[in-house]
């Protein structure tokens, strides 16, 4: 086996079968030798969704660092004005090369639509943010994952029989990251904690129609990539909508908050994004949901290796019981 440089997108190879995905990494090339086994969609998905995670897990500590100079609103329009076109323009490169699908292959239309939705929900996120702290953000917004088994069994798509256990553990795991849940004062606290609720469902709604748009295929037409550069695009239309509403916005002052929406956009929206469509596509709904709940454990180590927030004891053993039930989540088969 032998890693070549890439720039933009990465081509990997099992057993003369190609497949061609995007990532900021490294090209994999396996040799024939006799009878190998490909990487099954649900390993692959795993490892999208980690990506994805791990993107996401940067979105805490990104918009902290924005919200001390701009708005919620201020963050929302930049975050999709820079991400949009990088989508697009990886889009380009791939198709280039004469990988990928054609913009109007995917089912666009629908991913505009989800895009439209996580505008809104991206929008929530931030100004629950101006009222609460990131902490307390994380405990109320990974109630998520429950509302995702309970939107797919109203759906006729019920999770796996015996993933409840792992939801239960996993919610005590996220208490236990953000103990100051209990000494959060102000009145904006309410207010921050509605828009909060509202976010948590607006993502699960977000996930399960994903999984319809993307599929449960890697077919053409169900192209992350392109369906994640159409959903920002309606993101940026929301984004613009919610602008005009308020009156404007103001433009990034200073290095520490370009720097921030640089990362925001980049890292917490065009890969992470691109990498949980990729993912939701092969593991489903529910088990996609449950892995993103390593993000508030990454999220704490950001914020204290980079952020200067001091890990306690508790959240140590809260960030264990998390990764314990993601781990517990992987072994349970669709009932």
């Amino acid at each position: 086996m032998r890693c070549i440089p890439c720039t933009d997108v990465c081509i990997i190879t099992f057993a003369g079968k190609r497949q061609y995905v995007p990532a900021f990494v490294t090209v994999v090339e396996a040799p024939h030798h006799g009878r190998e086994r490909p990487q099954s969609p649900l390993s692959l998905g795993v490892v999208w969704m980690m990506v994805s995670a791990a993107g996401y897990a940067t979105f805490t500590l990104f918009t902290r660092v924005a919200l001390e100079t701009l708005s919620a609103v201020d963050i929302v329009v930049w975050r999709f004005m820079i991400a949009a076109p990088i989508a697009w323009i990886i889009v380009a490169v791939r198709r280039r090369w004469g990988h990928g699908a054609a913009p109007f292959d995917v089912q666009w239309r629908q991913s505009v639509g989800m895009g439209l939705l996580f505008g809104v929900l991206a929008w929530l996120a931030f100004a629950a943010l101006e009222q609460l702290s990131g902490a307390l953000y994380v405990v109320i917004i990974y109630t998520y994952p429950a509302m995702v088994a309970i939107g797919g069994h109203l759906l006729g798509r019920p999770a796996p029989g015996r993933i409840a256990a792992p939801i239960a553990l996993m919610m005590v795991g996220i208490a236990l990251t953000a103990p100051e849940i209990l000494d959060a004062p102000g009145s904006g606290v309410i207010v921050g904690a509605i828009m909060t609720v509202a976010n948590a469902a607006l993502y699960a709604t977000y996930i399960l129609w994903s999984e319809r748009v993307v599929g449960a295929t890697t077919d053409r037409r169900s192209d992350g990539m392109v369906s994640a550069a159409w959903g920002l695009t309606g993101s940026l239309a929301t984004a613009v909508v919610i602008a005009i509403i308020a009156g404007g916005v103001s433009v990034p002052n200073g290095m520490r908050a370009i720097v921030a929406m640089g990362g925001l956009s980049i890292f917490a929206t065009v890969i992470a994004g691109s990498a949980f469509l990729l993912g939701v596509a092969r593991v489903g709904p529910a088990r996609a949901a449950l892995l993103a709940t390593i993000e508030p454990v990454l999220a704490l180590v950001l914020l204290a290796t980079i952020g200067g927030e001091r890990l306690g004891g508790l959240q140590a053993v809260g960030a264990t019981v998390v990764i314990m039930a993601v781990v517990w989540s992987q072994r349970l088969r669709s009932s």
